[in-house]
């Protein structure tokens, strides 16, 4: 998930120099300032994420647990049924399963 991060940080960062030189041009005019409060908007919202998106990783992961130990039989129903279906799939689309 960091090499994510890093990504697209460095997309961020990219996009944002590419808005500056655009900028020194003079030739876009107003468009640049749209891009610049575009890029703006992207910052804060990608900031929230990082902030945002391991914190509720975590929690779904601890909820996703706490329901498997308190509920091991109903996982294993789901997880037997979806292996049966997905069987039944791959058998009715292969002619050499039978």
């Amino acid at each position: 998930m960091h090499d994510t991060y890093a990504n697209l940080s460095d997309l961020v960062a990219d996009v944002e120099r590419l808005v500056r030189r655009l900028a020194s041009t003079g030739k876009l005019g107003d468009s640049v300032e749209e891009l610049e409060r575009r890029m703006a908007r992207l910052r804060r919202h990608w900031r929230a994420c990082r902030r945002w998106a391991p914190r509720e990783l975590r929690h779904r992961i601890r909820s996703t647990d706490r329901y498997v130990h308190d509920n091991p039989w109903t996982v294993l129903g789901i997880a037997a049924a979806a292996g049966f279906l997905i069987g039944a799939a791959v058998a009715s689309r292969d002619p050499t399963i039978r």
